[in-house]
């Protein structure tokens, strides 16, 4: 039997159990036409015509092909006593009783082409023979005469013209007189009742039939999907994917395998497909699902293989965009899922790896604490190599020596130079750890100096210069000391209004051997030459003469306050008034060489005269005129010329 007609005889099995037998005829009645010899169409056919004598025929027609077929013999023991084989259309001799030969001129008769024997391997035939024929509905098995209890010929001979079948008027004529048929009452309520039960019979029958035709289907694509399935050839098996909704699930899941089968494959296909995309969450999360439902599934191997590569894939795309917290978190997945197996052991390398990249990445936006933590995390884990616990001390050194100078630049030296200290402790080989520390404290040195500590700053860049291993850093010492010197001169600092104070102060208490600055702080300022002036009584000297910074003094004055005696005025009781008139000596000091350059003698106001009258609180009584003035001290200073 060829495809086409298996494929028909499929289709009109599927209409007669839904009932829709005129449908089944027109496959059916064609089928026959065009070759008489297929025992299953006739077979079918017997099932899809409502007369019982077209449903004889039919069965007949079987027989004629397969004597011994058992679906036929059974329900032409149903529809009428046996009676022997009727002959084939083509050999009745009457042409007005052979509408089928009519139908069928290019056929040849019975007798000159017997029907070819019909193989055990028939479609049908294995069906009836293991199991009651496919189910018709109930009136189609109600013979014609079971409509009418009426023994007249006339009434039970009309059958409906059917070009398939001969309807003489001999077989017509024959057929109320056929087996003898009672006519009483009793008899004919009898032939009835069993009518009844035979088309009862026959129903149940159809329906187990049809159930195992249907179960055999199913097994039969079953079959064909785990024989692709058991070649690993998941591009067939997902050819049966409409079997999940011609067999639900829910009913036949524990029969066939093909459910499985077809779950697997499909997975499978589907991570190859986002693998080749690069689609890696898609690919993690089929393959998770396939071996959460299949883990000792066909392709167990490869998906897991496939779940691990996914992870490992999907966290180092993760890392270049720079999502260090996801990419570690999908390494710790594939640790947990799979542990022991090489790719965990990859995957915890990659975890420490991605963890010291991380840290880098906080370093240079400046994070340092959370670099720190980072870090400690890699050097403090057991499960760490040495290699990477050494990288991780390493990137850690780079660490503490970039927070120690942030830390030194934005004034907490204390808490710098110990993070400096630090990396010099966790690798020594990182850097030239003296001269960073000489220019820790050189920056030590320039940030006190912008707080005004100049004295702290020239002593800490001092100390780098006696102390420094290296002539470069000698060098950077020294620079930053005149640096420091130059920012210090130019200063109205407290510490700079300080060392004028001293350096006028020296001067003066020792005109004939001055002592001069120690430090060459003063005259730097060749646009503004100024003065400051030393004297017992405070002067309120103007500020557009009086220097405000080292660089602007160029000249110590020290002013000698001394008086003379006018006159002294005697009286009664050994009393003595003195007329005392006051000087000022003004001397004039470079201070750059300490010399003299000017000198001044400036007289006060006279005295009062003595009084006729006048009050003792001691036995001599001074009085004094008044001192020199301030503007007689500004004018002589304004007199002198000065270079």
């Amino acid at each position: 039997m060829d495809e086409t007609n298996m494929t028909g005889l499929q289709k009109a099995y599927s209409l007669i159990k839904a009932g829709n037998l005129a449908d089944a005829r027109a496959i059916l009645v064609p089928m026959v036409k065009e070759n008489p010899n297929v025992a299953d169409a006739w077979y079918l056919l017997g099932f899809a015509v409502s007369e019982d004598s077209k449903k004889l025929y039919a069965f007949q027609q079987v027989l004629r092909i397969e004597p011994s077929h058992p679906g036929a013999l059974k329900q032409l023991a149903r529809l009428q006593p046996a009676p022997p084989p009727q002959p084939a259309p083509w050999e009745q001799t009457s042409p007005a009783s052979t509408p089928f030969q009519s139908s069928f001129t290019q056929e040849p008769p019975l007798a000159q082409s017997p029907a070819p024997a019909t193989s055990s391997s028939s479609f049908y035939s294995r069906l009836s023979q293991a199991a009651p024929p496919p189910p018709a509905p109930a009136a189609s098995f109600q013979p014609y005469f079971a409509q009418d209890t009426s023994d007249s010929a006339a009434q039970k001979s009309a059958v409906p013209a059917f070009s398939l079948y001969p309807q003489s008027s001999e077989k017509a004529a024959s057929k109320p007189a056929a087996a003898g048929a009672p006519h009483s009452k009793p008899a004919r309520k009898l032939r009835t009742n069993l009518i009844w039960l035979g088309v009862a019979a026959i129903t149940l029958l159809a329906l187990f039939g049809g159930a195992a035709f249907y179960i055999w289907s199913g097994t039969n694509i079953s079959d064909q999907a785990n024989a692709a399935f058991a070649r690993r050839d998941c591009g067939a098996v997902v050819t049966y994917s409409s079997f999940d909704a011609n067999y639900p699930r829910p009913l036949f899941y524990s029969i066939y395998s093909v459910y499985n089968q077809l779950d697997e494959c499909h997975a499978f296909l589907s991570v190859g497909e986002a693998v080749k995309k690069q689609d890696w969450p898609t690919a993690y999360g089929v393959a998770q699902k396939y071996l959460q439902f299949h883990s000792g599934g066909t392709f167990a191997a490869e998906m897991r293989q496939h779940f691990n590569d996914s992870l490992l894939a999907w966290s180092k795309k993760l890392l270049a965009d720079k999502d260090y917290a996801t990419a570690i978190e999908k390494l710790n997945i594939l640790q947990a899922a799979d542990p022991g197996s090489p790719a965990a052991a990859t995957a915890l390398d990659t975890e420490f790896e991605d963890y010291i990249l991380w840290a880098r990445a906080l370093n240079e936006k400046k994070d340092f604490t959370n670099a720190e933590n980072t870090l400690t995390k890699v050097r403090t884990d057991s499960k760490a190599s040495a290699a990477r616990v050494q990288e991780a001390s390493q990137a850690l050194a780079v660490v503490y020596l970039q927070w120690g100078m942030s830390q030194v630049d934005s004034g907490d030296f204390d808490k710098g130079l110990k993070h400096i200290e630090a990396a010099r402790q966790l690798d020594p080989t990182l850097a030239d750890y003296d001269r960073l520390s000489d220019q820790a404290n050189l920056r030590i040195a320039d940030a006190l100096a912008a707080k005004g500590k100049f004295d702290e700053a020239l002593q800490k860049a001092e100390d780098v210069v006696a102390k420094a291993k290296s002539d470069n850093s000698k060098a950077e010492a020294v620079s930053a000391e005149a640096k420091i010197v130059n920012v210090y001169a130019y200063s109205s600092s407290a510490q700079a209004k300080a060392q004028i104070t001293t350096a006028a102060t020296n001067i003066c208490s020792n005109q004939k051997a001055p002592v001069l600055p120690a430090l060459p702080l003063f005259a730097l300022d060749t646009q503004s030459v100024r003065f400051t002036l030393v004297s017992p009584y405070e002067l309120q000297v103007p500020d557009e003469i009086l220097a405000t910074s080292p660089a602007q003094l160029h000249y110590v004055v020290c002013n000698v306050v001394s008086q003379t005696t006018v006159q002294s005025c005697p009286y009664q009781g050994g009393y003595i008034v003195r007329r005392l008139r006051v000087y000022f000596t003004l001397s004039m000091f470079d201070i750059k060489t300490g010399k003299r350059v000017h000198t001044t003698k400036l007289a006060g106001g006279t005295p009062r005269n003595c009084l006729y009258t006048d009050y003792f609180g001691s036995q001599v009584k001074d009085v004094f005129g008044s001192m020199p003035t301030i503007e007689q001290v500004v004018n002589w200073l304004k007199t002198q010329k000065l270079n």
